[in-house]
Formats: structure tokens, C-alpha cells, sequence
């Protein structure tokens, strides 16, 4: 063989092991290690603000920042949602990061705060930040800041309070969003996950549900300061 044809096919042969080697990589590594992932900020304040300013300021929110805008950008008045990731299980092409903040307890100077990391093409809480700022994220989910804590926890109301026929039973309102910051605030690796299930399920009923169904959102909205709770036939 001419040695300018062997030095050729030699090349060729590397540059193609190198590049399948490369894909093997990239394939092996977790998706949040491939691509750092964008995010819109926006807070909810349970001292400040009710239900409906936050529904309003985050309906806006995801109506106006899509890009390339969506055309249409909505469908029978319901606003277009981001870009849909290739799997469910795969990191979002975007995050909406909730900051809620509950009152301090009295006499104590911590605040109460948690972030929600929502994926922002079918809303979908999939992991929270406590107090400190350490992320923790759903069973088989990434994507997010390290120090990153992984939960078994699965993203199903199976999961979360038994089963979908059971949100009826979750408290709605003002005071219990209160306390399920608190507990996601407060919550450490020394705490029982079971704590957090409860919590999750109260968000994604008063911040995802209620963003999709209207009628969701108007049993509890309206009545902020109440307690309230979806009714049975919400979920048939």
C-alpha cells in the first residue's frame, strides 16, 4: 500500500475511534453535565403578595419570554409552553425558578424561603432548593446546581399522596403554602424524605394544576386565606 494512502486510511480509522469514543462520552454523562441549562426567576411572597398577583405576574411571564417568539403564541386563549424536552426523565431546555418566601418564624431573623425548579415546557416541579441554597432533585431527574442531593422521591401523585384520586385531600390556601415552604426551608439530609411529599404535592397543585385548569385554580385562589381543597370530581 502507498504509505501517503496507509498514513490516510491510519488517520481516518483514529478521527472516527476518537469521534465514537467522544459520543460514548458525551452519551455517558448525565444530562447536566452536558449543557448548562437557562432559567427565568420570579418570586412568590406569601406576605405580600396573594394567589392571583403571582398567577398573574407568571402567566405574563411565560407568555412574553419564549424565543423565537411562539406563533400563535397561544391556543383557545391558553398560553404556548416551552420547548418540549426529547424524554421526561431529560433535563428541561429551560428552568422556571419560583423563589417562595413564607414570614419568618416569630422572634427569629432566618428567612423562609425555598426556590421550586419547574420545567418550563409542562410544569412540572422536579426539585427545590432549601434555605441554603442546596438543591435536591426528583428520582431519576438532574439538571440542577451543585451541591445537588438526589431524591427517591418519584414525580407521580402515586408517589406523592398515594394517587391522583387522592389530591382532593391536600390542603389549599395561603397558611398551607406557609407551611410546606417551612418544611422544604428547613429540610436537611438528617430529615425523612416522606416529609417532603406532601409539600411537593401542595405546589403542584397551587402552582402547576393551577396554571393548566382554571377551575383548579378558582377553588383555592378566590379564597386565599382560606383553607381549602380541590373537589372530588376535579380529578376524575
Amino acid at each position: 500500500m502507498d504509505h501517503r494512502l496507509q498514513r490516510f486510511v491510519l488517520t481516518t480509522i483514529f478521527l472516527v475511534a476518537a469521534a465514537f469514543a467522544t459520543l460514548q462520552l458525551a452519551h455517558a454523562q448525565p444530562p447536566a453535565t452536558r449543557r448548562e441549562v437557562p432559567s427565568l426567576p420570579i418570586t412568590f411572597n406569601l406576605v405580600t403578595q396573594t394567589h392571583h398577583d403571582f398567577y398573574r405576574e407568571l402567566r405574563g411571564m411565560l407568555a412574553r419570554t419564549s424565543s423565537p417568539p411562539y406563533d400563535p403564541t397561544d391556543v383557545m386563549g391558553r398560553n404556548v409552553l416551552g420547548r418540549r424536552r426529547p424524554e421526561f426523565i431529560s433535563v428541561p431546555w429551560r428552568w422556571v425558578m419560583v423563589d417562595v418566601v413564607a414570614p419568618r418564624d416569630a422572634g427569629s431573623h432566618v428567612e423562609m424561603r425555598t426556590t421550586l425548579a419547574i420545567a418550563d415546557d409542562d410544569l412540572y416541579i422536579l426539585g427545590f432548593a432549601n434555605r441554603t441554597g442546596h438543591w435536591h432533585v426528583m428520582k431519576d431527574f438532574g439538571g440542577l446546581p451543585e451541591p445537588l442531593t438526589k431524591l427517591t422521591i418519584e414525580h407521580s401523585y402515586g408517589d406523592l399522596v398515594g394517587s391522583f384520586q387522592n389530591l382532593h385531600t391536600v390542603p389549599l390556601g395561603r397558611e398551607s403554602a406557609v407551611q410546606a415552604v417551612r418544611t422544604l426551608a428547613n429540610y436537611n439530609s438528617a430529615m425523612a424524605e416522606a416529609q417532603l411529599k406532601l409539600p411537593i404535592a401542595k405546589f403542584a397543585i397551587m402552582i402547576s394544576e393551577a396554571l393548566r385548569f382554571p377551575f383548579i385554580r378558582n377553588t383555592f385562589s378566590t379564597n386565599w386565606e382560606s383553607e381549602t381543597f380541590m373537589k372530588p370530581d376535579h380529578v376524575n
